[in-house]
């Protein structure tokens, strides 16, 4: 053992020999005390995670049977008939089919809730419509600037969002030189001119360069695809 003297004891250091000899066997018998302790302890920890784990397991099959036990009650099926080894656990299931029942009909009350005031809503505008214009254009009047800063966002938000979509339908190169479109240098471009019919839906937009844009102007696609040597 450490604790042991090395070597046996003279005759002159007789007794400091045996208190060191008794120092080393009070330190073996605490080591093994606190050996003991820890398995104990150890032992102890065990003991209440399986027995947690047992309560987790009985919570789990509680749970479970209380879902059946819904699922049977809203399939018209008598609560009763479930197999439970405790009365209260099937008075529970009743409670909670009752509630699941006056939760549907909570929903249904509130959807017919919402359809009353929609209906309440569309006749008050219908009985007040010049009123709600006459409102309207007052209030249009004295917000002129509101209204032009919330709309030009608005149309900056949207310009963003197409420019975006373009870039990604296009991999970020214009339509038709095929160069890598820059911020500075990039422009929407419709591909049959206003002027010509052509509308400002998101089928009839494209982005281009600067250069290309410009040499298009208001020629017609196929014209100006050819004026570039892409169509014969």
């Amino acid at each position: 053992m450490d604790f042991l003297p090395p070597k046996p004891p003279q005759k002159s250091d007789k007794k400091s020999y045996y208190a060191r000899l008794g120092r080393a066997r009070y330190l073996l018998r605490t080591e093994a005390s606190r050996r003991a302790r820890e398995e104990k302890r150890e032992q102890r920890r065990l003991e209440k995670e399986a027995a947690t784990q047992r309560w987790h397991d009985r919570q789990a099959a509680a749970k479970a049977e209380r879902i059946e036990a819904v699922r049977a009650a809203a399939a018209g099926v008598d609560v009763a008939s479930i197999k439970s080894a405790d009365r209260r656990i099937r008075a529970g299931l009743e409670l909670i089919a009752k509630a699941e029942a006056l939760q549907v009909e909570r929903a249904a009350r509130l959807a017919a809730s919402k359809e009353r005031q929609k209906e309440k809503a569309r006749e008050y505008r219908i009985a007040n419509r010049d009123r709600n214009l006459e409102l309207q254009r007052r209030w249009r009047e004295a917000n002129k600037e509101k209204r032009y800063a919330h709309n030009t966002a608005r149309r900056r938000a949207q310009r963003t969002k197409l420019k975006l979509e373009l870039i990604k339908a296009q991999n970020g190169k214009c339509a038709y030189c095929r160069v890598k479109l820059r911020a500075e240098d990039m422009h929407v471009d419709h591909i049959h001119p206003l002027s010509k019919g052509g509308s400002n839906e998101r089928s009839n937009l494209q982005l281009t360069c600067s250069g290309c844009n410009l040499r298009k102007n208001a020629k017609d696609p196929l014209a100006f695809a050819k004026e570039l040597g892409r169509l014969v």
